[in-house]
């Protein structure tokens, strides 16, 4: 009797403290600005879980942010993309499931992404390297500052 009970109580154990890992098959996009400047790049980077099939990258307005891949094959990781800036204004690149699938549920996976990326002018520099001011709190300068006196 007592082999029974301590059997039971085994199987119960192992019943209850099985570790079950469930994975959800997931598609993510990120960027590495959501703000470039003309002429610079941007770097977004696609991540899959769970998933194994083709899918596409691209860019919703190409003449200002131009790049991506119209089919590319992913499984379980990432893979990141080149966009250029090419003019002043805002795309929206998305990756769209062309055709994957889970592999912990075998069904089709259908899903897209998308992350918005603004384009600006880059800022102008100025010529003028000189001091607006210069002081000491507390005190007073003797002589009055002069950006044009150079000793």
């Amino acid at each position: 009797m007592k082999k029974k009970i301590l059997c039971v109580f085994i199987g119960l154990l192992l019943l209850f403290n099985s570790d079950y890992e469930v994975e959800a098959a997931s598609l993510g996009i990120s960027a590495s600005s959501k703000s470039v400047t003309i002429g610079s790049s941007v770097t977004v980077t696609v991540k899959v879980s769970d998933l194994a099939g083709r899918f596409s990258v691209s860019s919703s307005n190409g003449n200002v942010l131009s790049g991506g891949n119209s089919s590319i094959w992913m499984e379980n990781g990432s893979e990141s993309f080149k966009f250029t800036a090419k003019q002043e204004g805002s795309a929206t690149i998305t990756v769209k499931t062309i055709s994957a699938a889970s592999f912990s549920t075998g069904s089709a996976f259908s899903e897209s992404k998308s992350i918005t990326i603004n384009v600006v002018k880059p800022r102008e520099k100025s010529n003028n390297n000189n001091l607006k001011s210069l002081g000491v709190d507390g005190y007073n300068l003797t002589p009055n500052f002069n950006k044009d006196t150079l000793e």
